[in-house]
């Protein structure tokens, strides 16, 4: 007859098992996926750099996930294929509107994370070119379409208003995608490139060519009128020179857009708190990883927009560090 194994020996095998599965688990960080555009590009490298802060300091590993354009990046989150992602206030808004390019796509599962900084873009010229106004931009080749990156078009529509120009008045050159056009100005195949001042590319641009310039728009409520006409949320802002900001050599006027943090419906409001937490407890080695951050200032973070509503982890947060603010 068999003898059956004593009570005491399957429970001591029992807890062993369930300790052993304890272990594995608590050695074994939760995936999180950060939504961020191409290598080269400011939203990339700031997500990189956030990402590494993120796994460093809590119990997640955060990765980054590049996508082609700011409407891949909010359908990722959308889908829940992502849990975090930036971007452009503008873009956002128009994608939970359904407006504009998202009219009858509307995006849905979107909340605001935080406020994280204004980015100012512009328009850059070669140093040796002598151009230094934008009026002198006219029947110059600019770079158009922008099928792969469609914020690109709103963007340079902005700039162009903000000097009473639209691209009538420039020669159109169509590019791909954000990257890719500064590539080609770099081959000379358009005169004038596009990009945020203190992104990655513009630097790489300022070496090839031996030296870029931003080109500064005019600094008045009237032309601070116009960009509103093209997106809302877009403004005029003097950008101070840096070490950072190649092509910036004085103070300039640029067009700027708020760049946010947004989140997907599917996200925790623990998890949403724990990476806002990070954010601001570490902002320095932000600032060490990538010196833009420098511009994130978190007592702003709690900026508000009409038309996207706030993750209710971001509100308990923002609430209880005093950074909410009310529209």
């Amino acid at each position: 007859m068999r003898k059956q194994r004593p009570a005491t020996v399957w429970g001591s095998l029992g807890i062993l098992l369930v300790a052993l599965l304890s272990f594995a688990s608590a050695g074994r960080a939760q995936v999180v996926s950060f939504a961020t555009l191409k290598p080269g590009s400011l939203y990339h490298t700031m997500g990189t750099v956030v990402a590494k802060v993120v796994t460093q300091k809590t119990g997640m590993r955060m990765l980054v996930q590049p996508l082609g354009n700011d409407r891949a990046t909010m359908t990722a989150l959308s889908r829940g294929q992502a849990e975090f992602a930036w971007a452009d206030i503008n873009s956002a808004l128009i994608a939970t509107g359904g407006k504009f390019i998202y009219e009858g796509r509307m995006i849905k599962g979107l909340r605001l994370a935080a406020n994280v900084q204004g980015v100012p873009v512009g328009v850059f010229v070669r140093k040796s070119s002598g151009i230094t106004t934008m009026e002198q931009l006219k029947g110059k080749r600019f770079p158009s379409d922008y099928p792969a990156f469609p914020n690109g078009v709103p963007l340079m529509q902005g700039i162009l208003a903000a000097a009473n120009m639209t691209y009538d008045d420039v020669v159109k050159v169509p590019v791909q995608s954000l990257i890719p056009g500064v590539d080609d100005f770099i081959a000379g195949k358009i005169d004038v490139g596009f990009f945020a001042a203190g992104g990655p590319k513009v630097a790489e641009a300022d070496s090839a060519v031996g030296g870029v310039r931003f080109i500064g728009l005019p600094n008045t409520p009237e032309a601070d009128a116009r960009v509103k006409k093209v997106r809302p949320a877009y403004y005029i802002d003097v950008v101070q020179p840096a070490p950072f900001r190649a092509g910036i050599d004085g103070p300039t006027p640029l067009m700027v857009f708020d760049q946010v943090l947004l989140a997907g419906t599917h996200v925790s409001d623990k998890m949403v708190i724990e990476v806002l937490d990070t954010m601001v407890k570490y902002r320095d080695e932000l600032i060490k990883g990538f010196r833009p951050f420098g511009a994130f200032i978190p007592k702003k973070m709690g900026k508000q927009y009409p038309g996207i509503e706030p993750h209710p982890g971001a509100v308990k947060f923002l609430k209880e560090k005093g950074f909410w603010k009310d529209m």
